[in-house]
């Protein structure tokens, strides 16, 4: 399976800068991505945040929402819990301190990277260059980026 953060996943579904390269990346994908109760949140908020800020239509919204439960349904995206979110939590307060002053991480990027090591998944893909600095420095394997972040 795939790790994927927000930028990458809501570049799949509402058109922005990074929409070509992650189509295009997850075209040549043979396993699925990653769903958790983590990325529900954050796409939900973000989806609603376009929508507040009149980027994306109340209609496109729902029709994405669907078009979300259709991926999950169909295995798309695999929906995976952590045994322990507390553990996820332990873990991305060792990865802030260790490492959040070199790459500059939020909280929410930290939490990415604790919970995709936590589930045990190897490979991370974003187009954020704070996570993939922290994703690298632990040792998941990153998406390629075609063009400059």
């Amino acid at each position: 399976m795939v790790f994927c953060d927000t930028s990458l996943l809501l570049s799949l579904y509402v058109a922005d800068r990074w929409s070509v390269e992650a189509t295009l990346l997850v075209s040549t994908l043979r396993e699925p991505l990653v769903w958790t109760p983590w990325h529900e949140l954050e796409i939900s908020a973000a989806l609603e945040a376009r929508v507040g800020r009149r980027l994306t239509s109340r209609d496109e919204a729902d029709n994405i929402y669907s078009v979300i439960r259709q991926h999950r349904d169909d295995g798309f995206l695999r929906l995976v819990y952590p045994s322990s979110w507390p553990e996820v939590f332990r873990s991305g307060s060792e990865l802030a301190t260790r490492h959040g002053a070199k790459n500059l991480n939020r909280g929410m990027d930290v939490l990415h990277v604790a919970l995709c090591m936590t589930l045990k998944i190897e490979t991370f893909w974003s187009m954020d260059g704070r996570q993939r600095g922290l994703a690298e420095d632990v040792g998941l394997r990153l998406n390629p980026l075609g063009r400059d972040q």
